[in-house]
């Protein structure tokens, strides 16, 4: 019984770490306010180490973002530089307890000819290969439900712990699945993401709202030829011992390898 417990737990550890604090670059864009009022475009660094920062000095990114044209979202990709001036200073933010918070911001300006704000949703490294950029619209698919309820059983490749399992299984009545006809390699119940009818990545907390809000927009797209998922939600991190639920933010999950990336801000340095 007790070699059970331990490799349960094991599972257990092994799904939750399955976001990954290394892997694929990337960045959520920030605005630097500037002394005449106006913003300049630019990407968090939060805490991260300044020989860290230097790397990413007059590199080039690839920034993604959607524009609605004729109540229709289309996909955007615009070519940047980051420079070499790091802007630091306050932020304020609600607490929540009508009380006003202030926190430190660091950020790395893009270099800009034309406007000094760039907008968007991550950057990427150009040293990655990003193609196939698009925009999931995702409707609901009820005739499916049964195979992927039975994807979920089969839990080939093993990234799903038997506590996973048993958790979606015992939701079954209220189980359905959403996927993009014209990406049909994609499927989500809102749980669980799966790739190719098959479970591929599990998080806690789910995928709200990027699953259940239509303006909540989601990206397929490939980098270096593997089939990645750029979404908005809450995810799930093992911190400590316990279980929690991140900021909600566009977050990079790559499906192939069934590893979730931190944006570059949040990854703890060794």
């Amino acid at each position: 019984m007790k070699n059970n417990k331990i490799q349960f737990l094991l599972v257990f550890f092994v799904t939750m770490f399955s976001f990954n604090t290394f892997g694929i670059d990337y960045f959520w864009l920030a605005s630097v306010p500037l002394e005449d009022g106006s913003r300049l475009g630019g990407v968090e660094v939060g805490e991260m180490s300044d020989d860290k920062v230097k790397r990413f000095f007059n590199k080039g990114f690839n920034v993604l973002n959607y524009v609605e044209v004729n109540g229709v979202f289309k996909q955007e990709i615009k070519e940047v530089k980051l420079g070499n001036e790091l802007f630091i200073f306050d932020q304020e933010y609600d607490t929540g307890d009508d009380h006003i918070g202030i926190r430190l911001r660091r950020s790395l300006a893009i270099k800009s000819q034309d406007v000094k704000m760039v907008y968007g949703v991550v950057a990427i490294p150009s040293k990655y290969k990003v193609e196939d950029v698009k925009i999931l619209n995702l409707v609901e698919s009820k005739n499916e439900n049964e195979i992927y309820l039975n994807a979920v059983k089969e839990n080939k490749g093993g990234v799903l712990s038997a506590k996973n399992i048993t958790e979606v299984l015992s939701r079954k009545k209220y189980f359905s699945i959403f996927s993009d006809p014209e990406n049909p390699r994609f499927a989500t119940d809102g749980g669980v993401l799966f790739l190719d009818k098959k479970p591929v990545f599990y998080n806690y907390h789910g995928f709200s709202p990027f699953v259940n809000e239509s303006r909540s927009i989601g990206f397929l797209f490939k980098v270096d030829g593997r089939l990645c998922l750029l979404a908005r939600f809450g995810y799930s991190m093992q911190r400590k011992g316990w279980i929690e639920k991140m900021t909600y933010d566009y977050y990079l999950i790559d499906l192939e390898r069934a590893k979730g990336y931190l944006p570059m801000h949040l990854r703890e340095e060794k």
